[in-house]
């Protein structure tokens, strides 16, 4: 009799809290997934975006492995200096901006005179030639180990540029916090798949075939984005109280972009990110190139990765959609530096393997997965037109200019110092960073059009909860 009263008791306090929560999802649903209309656009983006993120992570791992065990066999040597392994990447990375400022001119020049829909489909027969190139003219010389590792940067650097310029092109504000947690969703698995499929593959196929297998993805990426530019939503509406000045049809100069605070300040998060990141993978490839040697470089490598591509699965599936949604673009943002600052911390205590490998994770972990969403998102506020400039000036120029910098400074400073001591140069721009992630991230949540409705009631509850403790006087006669 006990027992069936205790049962009957527990159930009648667990039904309202059910009902509660059942309410509470069928309510928010609509603000963190696509709608019925949007599923197949969302759907041919995410898979787009998993074959290039697939790509890449397929060239990165081996790029990287076999750069490193070239020149840790055969360390570079100019005048009476002799470079670490470390050190020559850091050299093969200033070739990089080059590439980069040349990329920048042609991916501005291709985005202002062709659809977006079309932009990734040229990038994709460039990439298309180059990689079928470096296959057959695949061999260990020092020609083949530099290309091959430019190659690799630029893939990613042209293709993923293309496609968020697409995707910026085809959401409204209101579109941006349901579409994008879902379609860099795919990305991050796409990463899982191609560093999982690498890891296991590694000593089994030369590079040859792994140039083919990228070249045929390749292929498909171009024909996803035509598909997907015939589902785009057909109208994007843009703010009338955007905060860039000019109209939608004008787009902003250079002089209009440096003076713009919040193009700098995503400017600023993009080129703080990059030092930070430069500094954390030296570190990391420091300590594995000090601790292991031959073919166990290569395993290291592409089980870390591994291992970062399953971390950004997992917050991709289980926090970015729910933190933007909920907690706003602020608060997404925060995430990766508060990580690297803290494990920027724990590497300058123990500069050990297990340290730098962790530090490899947050760094690539959180930046495929929800700090990208949250980033790019910055850029729907813009205008159309300026938003391809301002995204060619951030995310090409000044990222490769700041990575040119903090190549050179880490190369001058590993002459100097230990990499131990560099942790304390990534603290002080991790502090920049979260400075302008404040500003930028705060004038996007503030943004009313940019808002979801639940961000609307939530700010209108606090306001009343405000008015109730600090009620306003009548005035009187």
């Amino acid at each position: 009799m006990d027992k069936c009263i205790y049962q009957r008791t527990l159930f009648s306090i667990r039904k309202p809290i059910l009902i509660h929560f059942t309410s509470m999802f069928r309510r928010n649903i609509q603000y963190i997934y696509p709608s019925k209309s949007e599923w197949p656009f969302a759907l041919l983006m995410s898979l787009q975006l998993f074959c290039i993120i697939g790509v890449f992570w397929i060239l990165k791992p081996l790029k990287k492995s076999i750069f490193v065990e070239y020149y840790d066999a055969h360390p570079l040597r100019f005048l009476d200096y002799t470079f670490t392994a470390a050190q020559s990447e850091l050299l093969a990375k200033n070739i990089n901006m080059i590439v980069a400022f040349v990329a920048m001119v042609l991916f501005v020049a291709v985005a202002r005179a062709y659809r977006k829909s079309h932009l990734i489909a040229m990038m994709s027969g460039l990439m298309l030639t180059i990689a079928v190139a470096l296959a057959f003219f695949a061999t260990q010389s020092v020609s083949f180990v530099w290309a091959f590792y430019v190659f690799g940067d630029l893939f990613n650097m042209v293709m993923v540029g293309a496609f968020f310029a697409f995707l910026n092109d085809s959401v409204s504000k209101d579109q941006v916090k349901r579409l994008y947690g879902m379609i860099v969703f795919g990305g991050v698995l796409g990463g899982a798949f191609g560093a999982t499929v690498t890891r296991g593959l590694l000593l089994h196929m030369s590079i040859s075939k792994w140039l083919f297998v990228g070249s045929g993805i390749t292929v498909v990426i171009a024909l996803l984005a035509q598909i997907a530019s015939r589902f785009s939503p057909s109208a994007v509406v843009h703010s009338e109280h955007s905060l860039a000045p000019p109209s939608p049809e004008t787009p902003l100069p250079v002089s209009r972009l440096i003076r713009s605070k919040y193009i700098m300040a995503i400017a600023l998060i993009v080129g703080s990110y990059e030092i930070v990141s430069s500094l954390v993978d030296f570190q990391f490839t420091s300590v594995v190139a000090t601790t292991l040697d031959g073919a166990d470089i290569g395993a290291c490598f592409s089980t870390v990765y591994m291992i970062v591509n399953i971390v950004s699965l997992s917050v991709q599936l289980l926090l970015t959609g729910v933190v933007m949604t909920r907690l706003g673009v602020t608060r997404a943002l925060l995430f990766l530096p508060a990580l690297l600052l803290m494990g920027s911390g724990a590497f300058l205590i123990a500069p050990i393997l297990a340290m730098g490998a962790l530090l490899c994770v947050f760094d690539n972990g959180l930046n495929y997965s929800i700090n990208q969403s949250a980033r790019e998102s910055l850029y729907v506020l813009l205008p159309s037109e300026s938003r391809y400039r301002a995204k060619a000036f951030a995310d090409i120029f000044i990222h490769r200019t700041a990575k040119a910098i903090s190549v050179n400074a880490t190369l001058l400073l590993s002459a100097l110092l230990s990499y131990r001591w560099l942790a304390l140069v990534a603290i002080c721009f991790i502090v920049i960073w979260i400075s302008a992630v404040l500003y930028a991230g705060n004038q996007f949540d503030n943004d009313e059009s940019a808002n979801t409705p639940w961000l609307r009631r939530k700010r209108k509850s606090k306001l009343l909860k405000k008015r109730r403790l600090f009620p306003i006087a009548p005035s009187g006669n």
